[in-house]
């Protein structure tokens, strides 16, 4: 009977100490909160006619928690927060640029014209001709900001017409990004350029009128990668492709901060948080010999504080930011990567 009664409390003990390992290694898995969106996003994949297939533009919708990925072969696929991975779209050529509506039920993606298409239906509603540059949608299926040779035009989602306005920034136009809250949008080009209009809306008609231009930067194909408002709208942000991230003044975009991260070319740029500046490049280092020449960084602006995150080998970095989850999503070629972002940069 002793004998029993010793050997019960180890295997009571075993047991616990078993049972223990399992709620743990759940709590890793499901994230400390139970339904982070970090477990969410651990299983990522494309549609298996997709599987190897260069990936050349993300988007995550935060609202939905669904990432559009366009690929090299000219398709494009969604993926639901459960992993789930669908073929929604194709295009002729690679797929440059993806924009989504803020209630994600509205998609247009942009090879060397754009599809718009519904998400809900899976049917395609427009194709849009000659459009190869950045879209932004300016309110819920209404209207959508495109790039087109280089100008930027409105294509009206329910007349499903050009409307007549159609401008330039210097020369070709690389990035674009709208304040809604004071109706300006602003552009940037391949040489360095930026602009900001006002957005004119009647019940017949979109243009713009131009309130502001910069001149061309120094430095020749000095590309403007990508533009985000702050949320007031008084400060705009631009990342150069020749490494420069800048905070400038809105409307007469007067440079407030300028500083150089460590990359020396930026092919990609995600903002993790506008307000402090804090923003995700891909690109190259200076000076690399390895053959693992292109890198992401953490960079944020206001402090100057900069962290090499993730060497890959030389093939572009295409990023995409999950907004209260710290974690960046980076289309790894064919596969995803998931990084975890120190909360000094988001």
């Amino acid at each position: 009977m002793s004998d029993a009664s010793s050997k019960f409390p180890i295997k009571s003990a075993s047991l616990a100490l078993l049972l223990g390992f399992v709620i743990a290694a759940l709590i890793v898995r499901l994230g400390i909160d139970g339904g982070s969106q970090k477990a969410k996003w651990q299983d990522l994949r494309v549609p298996a006619q997709l599987d190897g297939d260069f990936i050349t533009a993300l988007n995550y919708h935060s609202n939905s928690g669904r990432m559009i990925t366009g690929f090299e072969s000219g398709h494009a696929a969604q993926t639901e927060r459960s992993g789930q991975a669908t073929l929604v779209h194709g295009h002729n050529y690679r797929v440059n640029h993806i924009a989504v509506t803020d209630d994600g039920v509205l998609s247009a993606t942009s090879a060397s014209e754009a599809v718009i298409w519904n998400h809900e239906t899976g049917q395609a509603l427009a194709t849009l001709s000659d459009v190869n540059g950045p879209m932004l949608w300016a309110e819920e299926g209404g209207a959508l900001f495109v790039v087109r040779k280089g100008r930027v035009s409105i294509y009206d989602v329910v007349d499903r017409r050009f409307h007549s306005s159609e401008v330039r920034c210097g020369s070709s136009v690389t990035a674009i990004a709208l304040d809604k809250l004071n109706g300006i949008l602003a552009a940037g080009s391949n040489n360095g350029h930026l602009c900001l209009w006002k957005v004119i809306t009647s019940d017949a008609f979109r243009g713009l009128d131009l309130i502001t231009q910069t001149e061309g930067t120094d430095q020749p194909r000095n590309q403007v990668k990508t533009l985000e408002f702050s949320q007031q709208g008084d400060e705009l942000l631009a990342v150069f492709s020749v490494g420069r991230v800048q905070r400038l003044s809105v409307p007469d975009l007067a440079i407030i901060q300028s500083k150089m991260p460590q990359l020396s070319s930026i092919l990609d740029a995600d903002f993790l948080n506008p307000v402090a500046g804090s923003v995700a490049l891909a690109g190259r280092m200076p000076h690399w010999d390895g053959d693992e020449d292109y890198f992401v960084e953490l960079f944020n602006l206001s402090t100057g504080q900069s962290d090499i995150v993730k060497a890959k080998t030389s093939t572009m970095n295409h990023l995409a930011w999950v907004p209260g989850s710290g974690q960046l999503i980076v289309g790894n070629v064919t596969k995803y990567l998931l990084l975890d972002v120190p909360p000094e940069f988001h």
